[in-house]
């Protein structure tokens, strides 16, 4: 495990930190350009880390419209202390949820986009199809989200980190069916070479 992808740094546990910026910028313009997330939309940025993009959220956003859930507290603190600032956390007023049971609805309010970026990359079967359900119950427009496609599926019963898994494409849109949802693959570049998901009512 290498100290410079998975060292207890609020950037490189996260990644690569050469492109920890490149990571946000790519998210923040898929969904404001792309997927035409507007300024007044309530956001849920799951497992939202050191806020690489929710930094980019959260100044966008109305105040009290970005949502952060995330079980690791001390990657939220360190990203307000050292990118994000005091300052902008009281002008915003986000919301934090500290939690890895990926329950959606802790929150008690509908969101009108949902994001888990490389969540599901590191989530086990039943992980995935929780996050699935719990999102059809709090959406409004657009869960987002990405994984490694595979030839094969994931079968570990918990949390993969810093290792990734992955699931067949067929998989994925099962589940996502199963949920309820009607689910797409977008056109989209992702670093690391991700797929880009969404799944809509």
């Amino acid at each position: 495990m290498s100290e410079e992808r998975y060292g207890r740094n609020y950037r490189t546990y996260v990644g690569v930190s050469t492109r920890w910026d490149f990571g946000a910028a790519n998210q923040f313009a898929l969904l404001t350009h792309a997927l035409r997330m507007v300024e007044t939309d309530y956001l849920l940025d799951v497992g939202c880390g050191s806020l690489r993009a929710g930094r980019l959220f959260m100044m966008y956003l109305k105040p009290d419209r970005y949502y952060g859930l995330e079980p690791h507290r001390w990657l939220v603190e360190e990203a307000i202390a050292n990118e994000v600032g005091q300052g902008l956390v009281d002008m915003k007023r986000p919301t934090f949820r500290y939690r890895g049971d990926l329950r959606l609805g802790a929150f008690g309010r509908p969101f009108d986009f949902i994001l888990a970026q490389s969540i599901f990359s590191h989530a086990a079967p039943w992980q995935v199809k929780r996050c699935l359900a719990e999102a059809k119950r709090v959406l409004r427009k657009r869960f987002v989200f990405t994984y490694f496609a595979g030839d094969t599926d994931n079968e570990s019963e918990s949390w993969t980190y810093p290792d990734a898994v992955c699931y067949r494409p067929e998989t994925m849109r099962g589940w996502c069916r199963q949920a309820g949802f009607k689910v797409r693959e977008i056109a989209w570049p992702h670093p690391d070479g991700q797929v880009w998901m969404e799944a809509r009512h």
